[in-house]
């Protein structure tokens, strides 16, 4: 026979809710027609919602009037709603209250308070305001986490003899709380739990606390100083973070024991900030930090420690200990004088905030001092500096300290473009110029016997570096090689240029410009045949090439680079220079003579000359009359136009003008009877950006020349506009827009 089938069995829900909120703590399943099972109630009467548990249940949602309470042995049909009441509960077996009249709160009770898993989770949140005084009665043993969370007005508490743990952010932000008593029974102070107290001046930790957690006081200003007892093992990260005013600690052990401590991160003041003193009942033969209790059980010092601090930085970086009751002695003012910090010394030591007006042999002191340096102008053992404008000078005898860091220059982050170095000085310190953004160029004179290699780390703009004594006197500065591998810069020795060729390497001359007479700076680099040239951005412009420095070594100048930076290639300055069969001309050029390139093997080179022209990078150099006509398309991307570029171009009347041109020297478009200009750019007032009178294309008179601009799609303003087709042979056929005619505004026309 077939086996009997099993009763369905249907189940009803016991649905708890907290009473305030309405919101569902949880749901118990109930056998329908039943009792709840003793399981059951006492999920219900153990259920628990952001850490604590509720003291009633009832049926309907209590309002302050009747209401019945949930029966354990009735009868669930259907389901059925709880409503849970937090009563005056605190924790199982404790209960609260708050006096009014003594602004008191008041917990009562043995054991546990609840830990909240929110800071407005406990059931005194409205009076956090007012709270002033906290009073425990009974033996209760753990403060629970966020119970007294922003207590903004608690000024007094005792914690009970029986406490053994504070909760996480127990007494958070209770900033007018200035003193707290941490019981013997106390083993553990958690993660936040006095988080920017800054009310306590002075905290003495109890024998047997063992953790102290994550930002546990966090913020705490006030605190000067604390007392700890070798039972602590442990510091959570942050635990001090920004005490900036704790300057002492009293451990009870011995160096050894405080060594084996853990401090998590951000922990600072346990090993720089604050004054760490270790116990010693007698006084040690040698000066230190160590602390005793006196015949009363007053903290004395045996010795009082002095920091010495740089005025920027919140932590001291030396100590050195003064006898208590001697004070300072000779020992004492020579550690002071012979402090050495990052590679430099100090001026001068102040402790005016401490009421010290001199730190001097025979000075009593009465605690804990603080010596801040003042570095005055020095920069060496003779050497001092001065900034006048945007010079930088280095002024004295002797050698520049070798900072240590990067910041470490008394000038460091001062926008100065030039550096003059007195005679006296020896010695270019490391990081001395370090992240000298403005420095493009600068001298060393021949006094300079030695350059660190770190002097110039980070100046990245710097380009050249002139020496003012000749390659020989160069070759003896110490660490002046090394230069050229470290830098973008290059270093150059003076030279005279005579008859004979010069050898490779980097120089520098001055020589006259044809024009103005004044004398730039010139500095070129030979080697192997290739010739770099910069100085002075306006390059000078020559007479003739005989005059150019290079001029020397033209049978063996087959390449020239001009150097980023300089805006100006001058007459002469290649000419004839017929083995120079490679040119590059930076973005930065916007004017070139007409005569700077005539005659190199570049020049001359037929494979050079593209759609009737020689261009030399983005420069346009030349254009050859016998293969233009009447147009002449500019090629795109040119950056400038040399003088005489159009030279005996006149039958040119139409000019395609790229957008991209920045440049044209003297007049270089004068020679053209232009009367169409087909400019690239989409937009008149663009063109006349360009040739406005604060550009280099101002000189230029362009006379009737009517302009076009680019319209790849037919205009819809006025003006003139034109647009290219191009051709399978990639030149293009140009083509005028018809112009706009805006028709006169007739909507008003046969009104009356």
């Amino acid at each position: 026979p077939d086996e009997p089938e099993e009763p369905t069995v249907e189940y009803v829900n016991l649905i708890l809710k907290e009473n305030t909120l309405g919101t569902t703590v949880r749901e118990i399943k109930v056998v329908k027609g039943t009792a709840p099972t003793v399981e059951n109630v006492n999920a219900v009467l153990n259920a628990e919602y952001h850490g604590y548990t509720f003291a009633t249940w009832t049926y309907t949602k209590y309002s302050g009037g009747a209401s019945a309470e949930f029966d354990p042995e009735a009868i669930l049909n259907e389901d059925t709603v709880l409503y849970g009441s937090r009563g005056n509960l605190a924790g199982k077996g404790i209960t609260w209250s708050y006096d009014d009249t003594t602004k008191s709160l008041i917990i009562t009770g043995d054991g546990e308070m609840f830990n909240y898993t929110y800071n407005d989770d406990a059931p005194w949140v409205n009076y956090s305001k007012l709270v002033e005084r906290i009073v425990f009665e009974g033996s209760i043993t753990n403060i629970g986490d966020y119970s007294f969370y922003e207590f903004e007005a608690l000024t007094d508490v005792t914690l009970p003899e029986t406490t053994t743990r504070l909760g996480k952010g127990v007494f958070y932000r209770c900033s007018r709380l200035t003193k707290i008593n941490f019981p013997d029974t106390l083993l553990t102070i958690d993660n936040s739990a006095f988080f920017k107290c800054d009310g306590f001046t002075e905290l003495v930790f109890n024998e047997g606390l063992n953790y102290v957690g994550k930002d546990a006081f966090y913020q705490c200003y006030g605190v000067t100083k604390i007392t700890l007892t070798d039972k602590i093992s442990e510091f959570g990260a942050s635990a001090f973070y920004q005490c900036a005013n704790l300057k002492t600690a009293y451990y009870y052990g011995t160096e050894e024991d405080y060594n084996k401590l853990i401090f998590r991160l951000d922990n600072f003041w346990a090993t720089q900030l604050a004054n760490t003193y270790f116990i010693s009942e007698d006084k040690p033969v040698a000066p230190g930090p160590y602390w005793y209790y006196d015949s009363e059980g007053n903290i004395k010092q045996w010795y009082y420690t002095v920091g010495f601090k740089h005025p920027d930085e919140i932590l001291p970086f030396a100590w050195d200990y003064v006898d208590a009751v001697s004070g300072v002695d000779e020992e004492n003012v020579k550690f002071m004088n012979d402090i050495v910090y990052h590679g430099y010394r100090f001026k001068s030591w102040s402790a005016s905030a401490y009421g010290v007006q001199a730190y001097e042999v025979g000075l009593i002191l009465d605690r804990d001092i603080h010596l801040t340096g003042n570095r005055g102008s020095l920069c060496g053992d003779n050497a001092y500096f001065r900034l006048s404008g945007t010079t930088l000078q280095i002024l004295g005898s002797g050698k520049i300290w070798d900072f240590e860091g990067i910041k470490d220059a008394p000038w460091y982050g001062r926008n100065y473009t030039s550096v003059e170095i007195a005679e006296g000085i020896t010695h270019l310190g490391s990081y001395m110029f370090c992240h000298a953004n403005s420095l493009v160029s600068m001298d060393i004179p021949t006094n300079i016997t030695s350059i660190h290699k770190n002097a110039y780390v980070g100046c990245n703009n710097l380009m050249f570096i002139y020496y003012l004594g000749t390659g020989d006197e160069l070759a003896s500065v110490e660490g002046a090689e090394r230069l050229e591998n470290l830098l973008n810069a290059v270093v150059y020795a003076r030279t005279e240029v005579g008859d004979e060729p010069l050898s490779d390497g980097a120089y520098w001359c001055e020589r006259a410009d044809r024009d103005t007479l004044l004398e730039r700076r010139v500095a070129w680099t030979l080697k192997d045949g290739h010739l770099t040239v910069g100085g002075d951005p306006t390059l000078v412009n020559y007479a003739s090439v005989t005059d150019t420095p290079w001029y020397v070594n033209r049978d063996t100048i087959t390449s020239v680079e001009i150097l980023t930076g300089a805006n100006r290639v001058g007459y002469n300055s290649f000419d004839g220079m017929e083995k120079i069969t490679s040119i590059t001309i930076p973005s930065t050029v916007l004017k070139i003579g007409d005569t700077a390139f005539t005659g190199t093997g570049y020049y001359t080179d037929a494979d050079n000359w593209v759609g009737g022209a020689l261009y030399i990078s983005n420069h346009l150099i030349k254009v050859d009359l016998s293969t233009v006509g009447e147009r002449f398309a500019i090629k795109d991307n040119t950056l400038s136009i040399a003088d005489g570029a159009f030279l005996g171009c006149e039958s040119v009347t139409e000019l395609v003008f790229v957008k991209e041109i920045r440049g044209v020297f003297k007049a270089a478009l004068e020679p053209l009877s232009l009367e169409k200009i087909f400019y690239t750019g989409n937009q008149i007032s663009s063109w006349e950006g360009v040739w406005s009178k604060n550009n280099n294309l101002a000189s230029q008179d362009l006379g009737d020349a009517v302009i076009y601009c680019l319209s790849v799609y037919e205009p819809t303003t006025e003006g003139n506009f034109w647009y290219k087709t191009m051709k399978n042979d990639g030149s293009f056929d140009i083509t005028v827009w018809e112009p706009v005619i805006t028709d006169p505004d007739t909507s008003g026309e046969g009104e009356e």
